[in-house]
């Protein structure tokens, strides 16, 4: 039983129109945010200066969504020892779009354990301001670039098994879901997955 009644066919050809006119403007709108930048996108490391931009951007998910765990907005001092405890092996890396940081990423320690040495684990975050403009992926392949260039042995992503759109980025990118924790956190009244993949350098293609 349908749940409406069912549109007579001039109805439906109305609103298939309709439709066909909304992709087209839609498609209009997407074309000019595109081409309204007005160079490419620049990466490279971030320095103190970029702290404030990339903690407006990750605070922003933080209140949100659920690619980060992270509930309580991360504070301006926090940023700084998280930036400071870094080393030339744990690169914070940003992508600049008209000169304003748009986007960045970072590779962390997996463990404080010594025998974990090599292993790390990737974190991206993209402005809202600046979705699918491909900065996603542009960090991700500059952070796998350098995990091979110091001989890493696996690069981790944990990742909430609802971010189908981030997961699904990662597998093209060539990394393999290797284990699945259930009910491993819960934000916004929803119980959650973490959904593990690696990438390997020594193997990788």
């Amino acid at each position: 039983m349908n749940a409406f009644p069912i549109a007579t066919a001039g109805r439906t050809a109305k609103r298939k129109s309709d439709r066909s006119r909304f992709r087209i403007a839609r498609r209009k709108e997407c074309s000019h945010h595109i081409t309204a930048m007005k160079s490419q996108p620049v990466l490279r490391d971030a320095t103190a200066a970029d702290l404030p931009a990339i903690n407006e951007i990750y605070n922003h998910y933080v209140l949100t969504s659920t690619c980060t765990y992270q509930i309580t907005p991360e504070t301006g001092a926090g940023r700084e020892v998280w930036f400071g405890g870094r080393g030339p092996e744990h690169p914070v890396i940003v992508a600049e779009v008209d000169g304003a940081v748009a986007a960045w990423g970072s590779i962390s320690a997996f463990h404080k354990r010594e025998a974990f040495a090599g292993t790390v684990e990737n974190s991206v975050y993209v402005s809202h301001r600046h979705q699918r403009m491909g900065l996603g992926r542009l960090i991700m392949e500059e952070l796998m670039r350098r995990a091979r260039t110091q001989k890493l042995r696996t690069v981790v992503a944990a990742i909430s098994a609802d971010q189908e759109g981030s997961i699904a980025l990662h597998a093209r990118l060539g990394f393999v879901e290797t284990g699945r924790l259930l009910r491993m956190g819960q934000k916004f009244g929803k119980v959650l997955d973490v959904v593990y993949m690696q990438w390997m350098p020594e193997t990788a293609p």
